[in-house]
């Protein structure tokens, strides 16, 4: 039998889903504030750098793997859309970073808006009432989910969640 995403199953060896965006969320969250933190122009182009691999990655596991679970799985429309729209702004926001020069006025800003707009997506998916309890209330089959995204993305993010993750200096 084929186990669905958005089915409960009883594989008990498999990686939760929520749990793996949740670990993404912490690394990414441990990158934005190596970028605040540091005072190094070259150090801080990296970090972007970095920030944007993983938000897009990140992006790209929501928008193909997780909301389109979630939204088989629950009646909350419109919070996968808003979830959507922000995802799609993010991912607007890297291409500009990534069209930008470092020497160019915006680059650090836009930087800066992309971490804020992450920041605020993390509160939405995690909060009290937020898109994770609506998923765990669901019965998604996280573990189906988990596994699922675990393949698509065997490199960071997901091998970061996995304990595998670099050390940020």
């Amino acid at each position: 039998m084929i186990s669905l995403p958005w089915r409960r199953s009883t594989n008990a060896s498999a990686i939760n889903g929520i749990a793996l965006l949740k670990a993404n969320h912490r690394e990414i969250e441990r990158w934005i504030e190596a970028f605040q933190l540091t005072t190094s122009t070259r150090r801080q182009l990296e970090i972007a750098f970095r920030i944007c691999e993983m938000v897009r990655a990140h992006i790209e596991i929501g928008q193909q793997i997780f909301y389109p679970a979630f939204l088989k799985a629950t009646d909350a429309d419109h919070r996968k859309c808003r979830a959507a729209a922000e995802l799609r702004a993010m991912g607007k926001l890297i291409e500009e970073i990534e069209r930008t020069s470092p020497s160019e006025d915006s680059y650090f800003p836009t930087t800066h808006l992309l971490c804020e707009m992450f920041l605020h997506h993390v509160k939405q998916e995690e909060e009290v009432n937020g898109i994770f309890e609506l998923a765990r209330n669901a019965r998604m089959d996280l573990e189906a989910l988990g596994e699922h995204m675990r393949r698509r993305h065997p490199q960071p993010p997901v091998a970061a969640c996995l304990g595998r993750s670099r050390t940020m200096r």
